[in-house]
């Protein structure tokens, strides 16, 4: 399972429940969210990672490898755009 947090979307309540990743994963969203070309950011349950998604090959560079002890996966994606839908 991948949870996604898009366009710093992380709408989490706070408190209990939430697993060490997840907590980790919302610590990273908020030190990236200024962040030029941060896209958005998820985390996978089975492979124990965080995933950054960015716009460029310099926002890249600046995500850690690790943090708070998760091996930190960078993906390269563009700039996220909404499609209208009808």
């Amino acid at each position: 399972m991948i949870v996604v947090s898009l366009f710093f979307s992380s709408g989490f309540a706070c408190g209990g429940g939430k697993s060490p990743l997840q907590k980790a994963t919302e610590a990273l969203e908020q030190k990236l969210a200024d962040m030029p070309g941060f896209a958005g950011i998820a985390y996978s349950e089975e492979e124990r990672v965080i995933i950054v998604f960015v716009e460029n090959e310099e926002a890249k560079d600046k995500v850690p490898d690790r943090f708070e002890g998760f091996a930190v996966r960078k993906e390269l994606t563009g700039r996220f755009e909404a499609i209208e839908t009808q």
